[in-house]
């Protein structure tokens, strides 16, 4: 990780800088920021403060966000590829279009998160809140649900083949 204690966090804030890459962002209050299309690819976001931040097309692949809030944030088309967001709070989130497979979801609070069109194929989802969530027409391929609360979410179309769910799931088709 990147640590430099020179970040200008308000210029991150206002969307100037786009490339962080590798930057140790830990703990960091970046509430609705503009970090639409940023680079964080490996980036350490551990505790950081997102709620309300636009991350729309930004790329977050093998990005540390445990424990990150992220509450009202928009991640529509994000790329999140075997990001690590164990006990990361996404209620409310956008994250629709998004690329989430192999990521790490353990023990994440994901209510009413609209995830719908987006790739979790193989994602860790364990012990997950998914309370309400939309997963219409998103790809659970060997994705892992084992714990998980999937009362009233929405799996219409939802592709789950090989998923371990632990539960018994009803599709509504």
């Amino acid at each position: 990780m990147t640590e430099d204690p020179d970040w200008d966090i308000e210029a991150i804030r206002r969307g100037e800088i786009k490339n962080l890459a590798e930057a140790d962002l830990t703990e960091t209050n970046l509430a609705d920021a503009d970090l639409a299309e940023a680079d964080l690819q490996r980036a350490c976001l551990r505790e950081a403060d997102l709620r309300g931040a636009n991350l729309s097309n930004a790329t977050l692949t093998k990005a540390d966000l445990q424990s990150a809030i992220l509450t009202d944030a928009d991640l529509r088309d994000a790329d999140i590829q075997l990001a690590n967001l164990p006990v990361v709070d996404l209620s409310n989130a956008d994250l629709a279009h998004t690329d989430l497979s192999t990521a790490s979801l353990v023990d994440a609070g994901l209510h009413d998160v609209n995830l719908s069109d987006s790739d979790l194929t193989s994602a860790k989802l364990i012990d997950t809140d998914l309370q309400g969530a939309n997963l219409a027409r998103v790809n659970l391929d060997d994705a892992d649900l084992t714990g998980s609360n999937l009362q009233e979410a929405n799996l219409r179309r939802a592709k789950v083949s090989m998923a371990t769910t632990g539960v018994t799931v009803e599709f509504d088709t």
